[in-house]
């Protein structure tokens, strides 16, 4: 491969005076934190991470505390992040470390994979981060800045090209350096190619395609669905919320009672004599696979217990008064929180 010989050399020097080196997580080499951050990261930008990841290990320093932690605590500091399967995985995976590994992080890369929430690449990345471990890594931003300088499209050849192009040396330096580049400068769309370090090394620049590398997705009509949260308000106890299934969209987290028709929702305020039911504006939320349309439904109630609540569907699931003054560490879904905040300034 003598066109891209010194790949490498052109991409550090390019990293030691244009890349990311103070970060909240490359302060220092501790596994734990490149482990926490890494799985931030997945799907999610760095700039949205940072404050997330900063709560976050001020409460959970180590894996023990991790571990020990209740989920639903947990849950509680990720709300707003998304894709809570994420937290879901970091939890057990604490709780796996100390069961197997002496609350230690391993070393080797096939214990790392068997850990819930971590692939090849992301195992590559802290084992290279944590350890200098000559390890590959193949996020979005990687696979990104190689599928254009190589013209590849497909997986395996671009994994066969990330072993090739990795260095002995510098591994960490250059697995962030390949991150950032993606990033930085080689990002989806509106690449900034006349700034890049390796261009005249870069087939789809050469060939003026840039933008039809990677493949490009193929864009589908997502599903929407219409959900009606009831919104119960008691002024000495908050609003009502309900905890999700284990499986399905926001496992585990909290939300309104919901109903999925109007008709239904409609016949329990009617069943409950609640005529002063105050429709609020519909809240729409984007899912990787699906368009959410919810309509939420504001109820003033004065009751000293939940008894009341006798009708489906709010039998036979967790229930919580959620005290805008003092709110408890519970994992909420994001419309949720936007709807608690809202309805803060809407409630007498």
């Amino acid at each position: 491969m003598p066109l891209y010989s010194n790949f490498p050399n052109l991409l550090l020097k390019w990293f030691d005076h244009h890349g990311r080196h103070d970060l909240p997580w490359q302060k220092n080499r501790d596994p734990y934190l490149i482990w926490i951050s890494e799985i931030m990261l997945q799907q999610t930008q760095v700039k949205t991470v940072i404050p997330y990841f900063e709560r976050f290990i001020n409460r959970f320093k180590t894996i023990d505390s991790l571990a020990q932690a209740e989920l639903d605590e947990v849950l509680s500091y990720w709300t707003g992040l998304g894709y809570y399967h994420r937290a879901r995985h970091l939890h057990r995976a604490a709780q796996m470390m100390i069961e197997i590994h002496q609350g230690q992080f391993p070393q080797d890369i096939d214990a790392v994979i068997a850990l819930p929430g971590i692939g090849p690449s992301t195992a590559g990345a802290i084992l290279s981060f944590a350890f200098e471990q000559r390890q590959i890594i193949l996020d979005g931003n990687v696979r990104r800045v190689l599928s254009r300088l190589l013209m590849l499209k497909e997986e395996p050849a671009l994994w066969t090209w990330a072993e090739k192009l990795t260095p002995k040396k510098r591994v960490s330096d250059y697995n962030q350096a390949m991150m950032d580049l993606g990033a930085t400068l080689c990002t989806r769309s509106k690449p900034d190619c006349s700034h890049c370090p390796v261009q005249k090394k870069c087939l789809a620049y050469l060939n003026d395609v840039v933008t039809d590398y990677p493949a490009p997705k193929k864009s589908k009509i997502k599903p929407v669905e219409h959900l009606y949260w009831l919104m119960l308000f008691d002024p000495a106890q908050g609003f009502l919320l309900t905890q999700r299934p284990a499986t399905g969209i926001w496992a585990q987290l909290w939300t309104f009672p919901q109903f999925d028709d109007k008709q239904h929702v409609q016949t329990y305020l009617k069943q409950n004599q609640w005529h002063k039911a105050q429709w609020q504006d519909p809240l729409q939320h984007e899912l990787t696979h699906r368009s959410l349309f919810i309509h939420p439904i504001l109820v003033h109630v004065k009751q000293k217990n939940n008894a009341f609540l006798a009708i489906n569907p709010l039998t036979n699931q967790k229930q919580i008064w959620y005290n805008l003054d003092n709110p408890p560490k519970i994992g909420l879904a994001k419309p949720v929180q936007q709807l608690l905040h809202n309805g803060s300034s809407s409630t007498p």
